[in-house]
């Protein structure tokens, strides 16, 4: 695909940055706000019991997003950086992909249905044929668990929290670190340096309490040699599942209509893609930094002090994001859902609901407590579409 190739070409020729950028931590999971516990009895069995039983489902939601962060001897630094969302319905599915390497800046977005996908590069229209698999491995980060062999790992521990998530978190054993990251996870390509030593990785499961698998984190500390200088690399992906079972997908009549003049993408003049660079989309020193930042650039919003703003629907609904509040508020005429990600809770009128504890004041309807996580979900498909997630928010904001 497309995508794939100009990923290899930034991975290859990137430009010297001396900032820092914020990072995907793994520290960010379901159970950031309960109490875990540690899992006894055989971890591994229960890890690849974990992987072969999972539930699955045809329709969902995943984000994704991996990092090149490239150190020099100097303290120099390049950052490549990726990020997408997913949203499947069965054989209809959306899809956007940006892509970052130290201010140059690649977009994609597109519809798959027909197997076939509707896709806008740089501004560039075209489709490409291609089934769910093709479509998913597009995203240039394994979105499905793998049940490693036993001898491949190190070291693995689980935990278990209140509301039945387990987490794995595996070490990957010394004699696999290469062949394990080369084969899965590199997907730019550092082997085609002079050489690449991989030095050790980190691998974290998630699965819910139903079993599905709702996400991945993975850390690989590498040195790659470039004209006999040892440039240390650190890989970070993450992957996470949300609106599992509920997610929809509708494209209108007439998008499919302007769809249908794409050429293929065999047609394009390669020549005419242009690399955005007067849109700088990339990341800040801080999570919060880095969304006020995409959300105008990616999203459109509009800015007045720490209010953050989107108006649709010819008005008649909004998202309005305060940060020095914490609040992501969601107004549709003269009703307003506010929620507090500092907190967890979220009120509408006088309906307090308390997602950490999972209790809700005397005053709450079922419908209502239901539109209320509706709305949490609607802030985490912002930050999806800007290469973050809600734990991270909160991590920093605490």
């Amino acid at each position: 695909m497309i995508a794939g190739t100009v990923c290899l070409m930034m991975i290859l020729t990137g430009c010297k940055s001396g900032s820092d950028t914020a990072s995907s931590t793994a520290a960010a999971s379901a159970s950031a706000r309960t109490k875990t516990t540690a899992m006894k009895g055989d971890v591994y069995d229960s890890f690849t019991q974990a992987v072969n039983n999972r539930a699955t489902v045809d329709n969902y939601t995943v984000a994704v997003s991996n990092t090149y962060q490239m150190t020099y001897s100097d303290d120099t630094m390049d950052a490549y950086d990726m990020d997408g969302v997913l949203q499947m319905a069965g054989d209809t599915a959306t899809i956007s992909q940006n892509i970052d390497s130290n201010g140059l800046r690649s977009t994609f977005s597109g519809d798959w249905y027909g197997n076939r996908l509707y896709n806008t590069y740089n501004g560039i229209t075209y489709y490409e044929d291609m089934d769910a698999d093709k479509l998913k491995a597009s995203l240039l980060v394994p979105l499905d668990p793998l049940a490693f062999d036993e001898s491949m790992i190190d070291k693995i521990t689980g935990t278990t929290d209140d509301d039945g998530n387990v987490s794995y978190t595996i070490a990957i054993a010394q004699d696999s670190l290469s062949s394990l990251f080369e084969q899965r996870y590199d997907q730019y390509g550092l082997n085609q340096y002079d050489s690449l030593e991989v030095k050790d990785g980190t691998i974290t499961d998630t699965f819910d309490a139903q079993g599905h698998f709702t996400g991945e984190t993975v850390q690989f500390d590498t040195v790659v040699t470039l004209s006999g200088q040892e440039v240390d690399t650190l890989y970070k992906s993450q992957v996470t599942y949300t609106q599992i079972g509920t997610t929809s997908v509708t494209i209108s009549d007439d998008k499919k209509a302007e769809e249908a003049q794409y050429v293929s993408y065999q047609n394009i003049d390669t020549d005419s893609i242009q690399t955005l660079t007067d849109d700088d989309d990339s990341a800040e020193s801080t999570v919060t930094a880095t969304f006020q930042k995409r959300l105008v650039t990616r999203l459109n919003y509009t800015v007045d002090g720490s209010k953050y703003t989107s108006a649709f629907n010819d008005g008649n609904e909004s998202y309005m994001i305060d940060f020095d509040q914490h609040i992501f508020e969601y107004s549709n005429r003269t009703i307003h859902y506010i929620y507090n990600w500092k907190s967890d809770t979220e009120t509408m009128g006088a309906c307090t609901a308390n997602f950490t504890d999972n209790t809700q004041s005397s005053d709450c309807k079922d419908s209502t407590v239901d539109t209320m996580k509706q709305v949490k979900q609607w802030l985490e498909m912002e930050l999806y579409y800007c290469g973050l997630t809600l734990d991270e928010l909160v991590a920093e904001t605490k």
